[in-house]
């Protein structure tokens, strides 16, 4: 910063235009990566937030103190084991999200399953408390008055968002291993009435033009069966995602 500042006066006397293209271009250079290492430096500070409840800590037994106490916000390994020791199911809705307007991505599936439940095959929480996250610590989100369910007491909202998102979209989480969520996913996935059980359609050929008989000559249905791939395997584009979070945490 201080060499920006010393260009800027000698720019001001230069006596040919020479000098001063010169040092205009040294001073947007100078000025550019100044801007490059105030953004690090700012994700540093951002990212140092998360371990900040750590200073002071110098040995184990000092880290097993700290997380007992209110200073230690439980990330997501720890919200996994409380569920695990407590039979429950934390339902955590996103307030950043919400506030971005990435309604979608309100609520938090999980980015992991505790390996007991795993092993077991199965989780049946007696009770679900619903928290907010905001960031750094967590909220308990009452409704109707009440602050702790069951599965027959949860909003059906939440039961939505749980089966659209967590369920059917990932597969393997945590809401998979319910028995009554991965029910509700099953169930959803059976074609309604009227609904086509045969091959699907592309979106390119004769069919396009009300000949559906030229299907077999689409050159799209043709590709595709040429190509191998899984089809659980689902892409999602959503133009409302928050920016915010940093690789890895979103």
């Amino acid at each position: 910063r201080n060499r920006i500042q010393v260009l800027k006066v000698q720019f001001s006397t230069a006596p040919s235009r020479e000098e001063k293209v010169k040092l205009a271009g040294e001073a947007k250079q100078l000025g550019t990566e100044f801007n490059r290492l105030k953004r690090e430096r700012k994700h540093a500070n951002e990212l140092i937030q998360e371990f900040k409840w750590m200073k002071g800590i110098k040995t184990v037994k000092q880290l097993k103190a700290k997380i007992k106490t209110c200073k230690f916000w439980a990330e997501s390994w720890a919200i996994n084991i409380l569920e695990r020791a407590l039979n429950i199911k934390l339902v955590i809705l996103s307030s950043e999200s919400y506030r971005l307007g990435d309604i979608d991505n309100v609520l938090q599936c999980g980015d992991m399953v505790d390996a007991d439940i795993r092993s077991a095959g199965e989780f049946k929480p007696k009770h679900y408390i619903i928290a907010s996250y905001r960031g750094d610590h967590y909220i308990l989100i009452r409704y109707n008055g009440k602050r702790i369910f069951t599965f027959d007491t949860l909003p059906p909202s939440i039961k939505q968002m749980i089966v659209t998102k967590c369920v059917e979209s990932r597969g393997e989480g945590i809401y998979n291993m319910i028995p009554e969520f991965n029910a509700l996913g099953n169930k959803r996935k059976k074609p309604g009435i009227g609904e086509s059980k045969g091959l699907p359609k592309t979106d390119s050929g004769a069919e396009d033009i009300d000949l559906a008989a030229m299907e077999k000559y689409d050159e799209g249905y043709l590709g595709m069966k040429q190509i191998s791939f899984d089809p659980d395997i689902v892409f999602q584009f959503y133009s409302k995602s928050s920016g915010k979070p940093k690789p890895g945490k979103g």
